[in-house]
């Protein structure tokens, strides 16, 4: 690492500690971010964990760990207004108030050792999906525990739960349960830029949910109920945000755009792929998902696609 490489890291944190809580502030880390990324992607030779260049870059990121996306995303949790289980289970209205006890019920036992009103619960998706499992043991309710890689694999990316209650119409109601969603919507990870760095994979799911509206109030009823229904529309939001988030440099690479637009970012899949491939032990196409051991050959720059909407233009 040369004197001048080490004053440009030194000088984006700073630049990080400094703005991060100052309105307009991200802006400003924004820019300089993306300039730190786009020259390291020029410079560094390969991917390698020995190379310091690139852990002072993440390092950088982690300062921005703690400060939240700007949506709607804290938890609905009231210990002095517990919710109730419902006597029966007979209409759709029962069933709501039937998964809000697990939730509730769920972030209780986190609460015991977060505060799950400010903590991001990084890394707490296995603790969070084993407690979900407990409760609706204890209940009697359906329910089926995905541990899934960002292909949909078996894996430890991401853990939640699919809940389900059969009602006397003979309709069945399905719903995804995940307690810890909210580790996904910090700043850290988010800048699209950082995409093509040696050994990353893509941007942060958040980034993906806040590209459009409709997603982005998909996001905003599962950070805050954690839980949505399991419908079409929210299985295919939901994955594809896992597999953006796994995408690494060479995908887009293979894409041949000097830029990179918000439609290139969105999977093509459809829910019933997603739901083929959690059956099947993943997605079969996809080569690119996980770390990037190497470097990109040519250029690319890798757009925001944040500005494409307008009501959230520059927040990234």
């Amino acid at each position: 690492m040369s004197i001048e490489e080490k004053e440009m890291l030194d000088n984006a944190g700073a630049i990080i500690l400094k703005y991060k809580n100052v309105p307009g502030g991200m802006e400003i880390i924004k820019e300089t971010m993306n300039n730190l990324y786009k020259y390291f992607k020029g410079v560094i030779p390969e991917a390698t964990f020995s190379d310091k260049r690139l852990l002072e870059i993440f390092k950088l990121e982690r300062l921005l760990e703690d400060k939240f996306l700007p949506l709607d995303s804290e938890p609905i949790f009231d210990q002095s207004n517990p919710v109730v289980f419902p006597d029966v289970i007979e209409t759709e209205e029962d069933c709501e108030m039937a998964v809000s006890y697990i939730v509730y019920k769920t972030r209780e036992q986190l609460n015991d050792k977060n505060n799950i009103k400010s903590a991001t619960l990084d890394k707490m998706c296995v603790t969070s999906s084993i407690m979900v499992s407990e409760v609706c043991d204890s209940l009697g309710v359906k329910h089926t525990d995905f541990s899934c890689d960002n292909d949909l694999s078996r894996g430890l990316f991401h853990c939640f739960n699919v809940v389900s209650f059969d009602l006397p119409s003979g309709e069945v109601k399905m719903y995804l349960v995940d307690c810890t969603y909210r580790q996904f919507f910090t700043y850290d990870e988010c800048f699209t830029e950082r995409i093509g760095i040696p050994l990353n994979e893509g941007a942060n799911i958040g980034s993906f949910m806040m590209m459009d509206e409709a997603r982005k109030r998909t996001a905003e009823g599962l950070l805050t109920k954690g839980y949505m229904e399991f419908n079409p529309q929210n299985i295919k939001d939901y994955f594809d945000g896992f597999v953006y988030s796994g995408r690494n440099g060479l995908f887009y690479e293979e894409l041949d755009k000097p830029t990179i637009g918000k439609s290139d970012y969105e999977p093509s899949y459809t829910y019933m792929d997603y739901l083929d491939a959690l059956k099947s032990g993943g997605l079969k196409h996809e080569p690119f998902i996980g770390r990037q051991f190497s470097v990109l050959k040519h250029p690319v720059t890798f757009g925001s696609a944040i500005d494409d909407v307008k009501s959230n233009k520059n927040v990234y």
